[in-house]
């Protein structure tokens, strides 16, 4: 016959009885006191039974609760902080959509141009024209667009990230713990995984002990996280009693955890249209001030061919148009309107 070896059933039977082996057979008062534990711990089995799956379902919904409300504080920050965001790169790309109008208007004025230059003045053209293009001055943008970058488009979150989060976690919630919101669960009684053998049971001991042994065993090793061994020891009047406080505590669990849910899924879709307007004004506006490097080179490009003597009048035009088409294929990558 095995049974779960408890701190309680180790207690009866050391103090009622010295040797615990096979040659000593449990004493008749060690067998009593040990029944009356077993009987009592047995007694309303299937109301205990329900109590501890209902305290499991408890546990699981109250863990689920934690983790959607940390998904859902977060997603309540994003969607309240990416209003500032939204702000800065619309304001940003704004100016440079405009840059580019005027840039793809001077672009193409300039190729009309190029057509009826007469060769002498096709140097000082070309010189006057690429002092006349200035760029919008974006270093000052750096800081804060990289502070976009590395939280929007590379997905890390920084230090002002979890302070602004904190910043929408109810006063309550600050002084728990997210990782441990069983923390203040009564003193748990830990139980093993495995029977513990109870040696040399006479005949009648064992055939009087073990219609209970399966239900004791099953009330230990089924029990949840939070067991608290006095269970056990409770009437079945109590055991229901605490049954029905703890199918509330469930219920009132599954609804704010319902609730949260709903607000996830919504929230979710909100963050993530939000999100990627984001990213696309991020990766307009970074690839509108990298396209700077290549019309910087484009210009030296034009310089040289202006002062090219070695080309004819047809080819040095033809060269500067085909400049000048680069240019505009490199400002249609800036999609206008988002």
């Amino acid at each position: 016959m095995k049974l779960v070896l408890t701190p309680k059933i180790e207690k009866i039977l050391n103090d009622c009885q010295t040797h615990i082996e096979e040659s000593f057979p449990l004493s008749e008062e060690c067998f009593d006191k040990l029944m009356i534990y077993i009987s009592t711990a047995c007694s309303g089995y299937e109301v205990k039974i329900n109590y501890l799956k209902e305290q499991q379902t408890t546990e699981n919904r109250q863990l689920q609760l934690t983790e959607t409300k940390e998904v859902v504080y977060s997603l309540r920050e994003t969607d309240s902080t990416t209003g500032d965001a939204l702000s800065f790169l619309r304001e940003k790309l704004d100016l440079l959509i405009e840059e580019r109008e005027n840039l793809v208007f001077k672009f193409l004025s300039f190729k009309e141009e190029i057509e009826t230059t007469p060769l002498f003045e096709l140097s000082s053209k070309i010189k006057s024209f690429v002092e006349s293009i200035t760029f919008i001055e974006t270093e000052s943008w750096e800081e804060q667009l990289d502070y976009y970058r590395t939280r929007f488009l590379l997905q890390r979150e920084q230090e002002t990230d979890q302070n602004l989060k904190d910043n929408f976690l109810p006063e309550d919630e600050k002084q728990k713990s997210f990782r441990d919101p069983l923390a203040k669960i009564k003193t748990q009684v830990d139980i093993p995984s495995k029977p513990v053998k109870i040696i040399n049971l006479t005949k009648n001991h064992h055939q009087i002990i073990i219609p209970y042994t399966t239900k004791f065993n099953k009330l230990l090793l089924d029990a949840s996280n939070s067991f608290n061994e006095e269970i056990l020891e409770w009437s079945e009047e109590t055991i229901t009693e605490k049954l029905n406080q703890q199918e509330i505590i469930s219920q009132e669990v599954g609804k704010e955890l319902y609730a949260l849910k709903r607000e996830q899924g919504i929230l979710t879709m909100k963050t993530y249209e939000i999100i990627q307007t984001i990213r696309s004004r991020l990766l307009n506006i970074t690839g509108s001030i990298a396209s700077r490097i290549f019309f910087k080179d484009g210009f030296k490009d034009l310089l040289q061919l202006s002062k090219n003597e070695s080309l004819t009048d047809d080819d040095r035009k033809e060269s500067i148009k085909k400049i000048i088409t680069r240019f505009l294929r490199i400002l249609g990558e800036i999609k206008p309107g988002l």
